[in-house]
């Protein structure tokens, strides 16, 4: 069987950029029946705390994205999708990563995403990544009404925490 061409070479992985979000919303339609709009895109891709990331086949297009925005001590994790014909090849996993440390540089303790209940290779990807299922939101897509599950992750030790256990004991010389 012919490779397609955005098969072969390395995969780059860079942030992502507002210029970057029309390919991004034309990658997402191609495999999904309820893309984002450009203007989607755009609006995470304008976020000054964003921890989003695109995937570059050897020809220098996109082949997968991640969008995520830290809002105060949490990533949140809006948008993930590669390519159909490169998955299984690693591509998600790194650009969680990159999103995941990008996050962490920002003071990011916690992880959150949802992922459609019925969408089982994510949710495969994410419980590897060591995300955790925490609730369900029923019905929560409107194209096909599956359900959405809320899954997170702890990143980092919540300093402000063991700041103030720390200072309770130190108080109690």
């Amino acid at each position: 069987m012919p490779r397609n061409k955005t098969n072969e070479g390395p995969i780059v992985i860079r942030r992502a950029a507002p210029a970057d979000a029309e390919a991004l919303r034309r990658l997402e339609a191609s495999y999904s029946n309820s893309p984002w709009s450009k203007t989607a895109f755009v609006n995470d891709l304008e976020n000054p705390r964003g921890a989003s990331f695109v995937a570059l086949d050897a020809s220098g297009g996109p082949c997968a994205f991640i969008i995520g925005v830290v809002i105060l001590d949490e990533l949140h994790v809006h948008n993930l999708g590669t390519m159909a014909t490169l998955r299984k090849r690693g591509i998600a996993t790194r650009l969680l990563e990159s999103s995941i440390t990008q996050a962490l540089n920002e003071g990011a303790v916690q992880a959150f995403l949802e992922v459609r209940s019925k969408n089982f290779a994510a949710i495969r990807l994410y419980e590897k990544s060591g995300f955790v299922s925490q609730l369900i939101r029923k019905k929560y897509y409107a194209d096909d009404e599956d359900d959405a599950l809320v899954m997170t992750k702890t990143i980092a030790p919540d300093v402000r925490k063991r700041s103030s256990t720390e200072a309770l004991f130190s108080t109690r010389k």
